[in-house]
């Protein structure tokens, strides 16, 4: 993996450098989000989780000093932290010394000549890879990869159908971080939610066709019902979910042994074909033709359809 110019840095530096470039001086009412531990960490490429002790450091040489405030676009005071004349002197220091630097592009070039009078040194340097070559579109890819976060901690809450305070507070973080409106979020959750459907619908039909070999074939017994659990387990189904596959599934069994056994091709192919609540007319030609090859008079049909239809009332 090839690391950018930034990664080369101490932790502590880019924090100085970082900070330079967003230095608030004693302003307290116009604060930015860069200046709190999560913006900190978005442009150094330093984790939440290793952030505070560089902090903490450089509080403690008195380069920086920290304070609450509430940021432009946060709902509560955070900590944020400002710059001390120490850490100023200390932090231009710094700069002189990486603009002085040759460039990785420009023979004879430093690097202060290579970027734009008002471009920010330390998300260049993040855009600038150690062999040399750049990274277009390194914002792209942090976006992309902020959503796709972003996606999996929703998908994950409705899956389990708990949302724990830490993904609440990972989930408004990306948001923010994203930029993302409330449409745009919204249209986020249902395309989660329509694939999860999906996902949840093809496990189901995975669960219920061994429930039909073991009702059918195999029989309950101990090694069943681990094999159930396990797969039950696997297929990640919820609880509530699996009984009531269970109890309908049992049932349609049970429906199965109250007509003649010769009746069972027809029962099996209405139960599939009003599943998902439309006949379709290439499936009515089929089921008719059925009635007439097993001898299922009208009288017969409409007690197979009115048992199934319960049934399928209770799976919904």
């Amino acid at each position: 993996m090839v690391n950018s110019l930034l990664d080369t840095f101490e932790q502590t530096e880019r924090i100085l450098l970082h900070l330079l470039e967003n230095d608030m001086g004693d302003e307290i009412w116009d604060l930015s989000g860069k200046v709190a531990q999560k913006g900190i960490c978005f442009a150094t490429g330093i984790s939440r989780k290793h952030v505070s002790r560089p902090l903490e450091k450089l509080e403690s040489n008195g380069l920086i000093e920290k304070d609450s405030g509430r940021p432009d676009g946060y709902r509560q005071r955070v900590l944020i932290y400002r710059m001390t004349k120490k850490g100023r002197n200390a932090a231009n220091k710094l700069r002189r010394n990486v603009l002085d630097r040759p460039s990785p592009f420009y023979e004879n070039k430093t690097i202060g000549s290579s970027i734009d009078e008002n471009e920010s040194l330390v998300e260049w340097l993040s855009k600038i890879r150690t062999d040399g070559t750049r990274e277009e579109n390194i914002e792209d890819r942090a976006k992309d990869d902020g959503e796709q976060l972003l996606r999996k901690l929703i998908k994950t809450a409705m899956r389990d159908g708990v949302l724990s305070d830490d993904e609440r507070i990972l989930i408004d973080e990306l948001v923010e971080q994203l930029s993302l409106s409330n449409e745009s979020l919204k249209g986020i959750i249902e395309e989660e939610r329509l694939e999860l459907e999906k996902i949840s619908s093809g496990a189901e039909s995975v669960y219920v066709e061994m429930l039909d070999k073991v009702w059918a074939d195999i029989g309950v017994g101990e090694s069943t019902t681990a094999l159930l659990d396990a797969l039950a387990e696997s297929l990640r189904l919820n609880p509530l979910n699996r009984k009531r596959l269970e109890v309908v599934t049992r049932k349609k069994h049970s429906l199965l042994k109250t007509f003649d056994p010769s009746y069972q091709p027809y029962i099996e192919a209405i139960w599939i074909a009003m599943s998902d609540e439309s006949i379709s007319l290439e499936e009515d030609a089929i089921l008719r033709s059925l009635r007439l090859s097993l001898g299922i008079d009208e009288d017969l049909n409409s007690q197979i359809i009115e048992a199934i239809r319960s049934l399928l009332s209770e799976s919904n």
